[in-house]
């Protein structure tokens, strides 16, 4: 690694670390959905206010683009927005997660237009206010997270089919793309975090941004299902 600074092996486990202790949340919710126990108010809840989140990831990655120099890093990322946003027969993350959310029953206008946890509204527009005063490399390393992702998306994937049969199948496809998207995403993160994270102070504060990002969707999940009556101990 750079001079100074830790080696490539610890500066890997450390940004993984700092992202998998903030998975509190991430795991409860997946547990309720596992053991079948997440109320249809929940699981709507959570896709209405998790839609905010979904429609103003384009704008953090602008953020991203917006601070960075290297023309390198700025096609990689780019392609973040196009698959997000959509292009040509691509939907993109935000319509996927449109039709998961009329797939659960909630009407496209309710979740467009909703009424979104005053929380999930403050924890966003942090998210998306770090990306744009903050480094590119700190902005990136908030995607460090992703890795865990594909192990969250089976788990739930199997739980929809095994406990929830009045979603509609086909609404589900956002958790299909999500699987292998969030595999690569996360790997491009955490690679380019360790190839430009120059010294010791530069990668811990990549370390505090991959934990910021973790801390965001903990804080909405939190919300949410506080919102939704799920007790703080299961």
């Amino acid at each position: 690694m750079n001079k100074g600074g830790y080696t490539r092996d610890e500066f890997e486990r450390m940004l993984v670390q700092a992202v998998g202790k903030t998975g509190v949340n991430r795991r409860r919710f997946t547990q309720l959905l596992v053991a079948g126990k997440a109320s249809r108010e929940l699981l709507r809840g959570w896709a209405v206010n998790w839609y905010f989140f979904e429609r103003n990831v384009p704008r953090k990655d602008g953020a991203i683009i917006s601070n960075c120099d290297l023309v390198d890093v700025r096609r990689l990322w780019v392609t973040k927005i196009l698959e997000h946003d959509g292009y040509g027969r691509n939907e993109g993350a935000i319509e996927g997660w449109l039709r998961f959310a009329t797939g659960l029953g909630v009407p496209r206008e309710e979740v467009t237009q909703g009424r979104y946890i005053e929380d999930v509204v403050d924890a966003v527009d942090n998210y998306v206010e770090f990306a744009k005063s903050k480094s590119w490399l700190e902005g990136v390393a908030m995607s460090v997270g992703m890795v865990f992702v594909p192990m969250l998306v089976e788990q739930r994937l199997l739980a929809f089919r095994k406990h929830y049969p009045w979603v509609e199948q086909d609404s589900l496809d956002y958790f299909r793309t999500l699987y292998s998207k969030a595999r690569r995403d996360g790997r491009m993160a955490l690679q380019l975090v360790i190839k430009y994270a120059d010294g010791k102070t530069v990668q811990r504060d990549s370390i505090r941004a991959a934990e910021f990002g973790g801390k965001v969707q903990e804080r909405i999940l939190l919300s949410v299902m506080r919102e939704y009556g799920v007790p703080e101990r299961e």
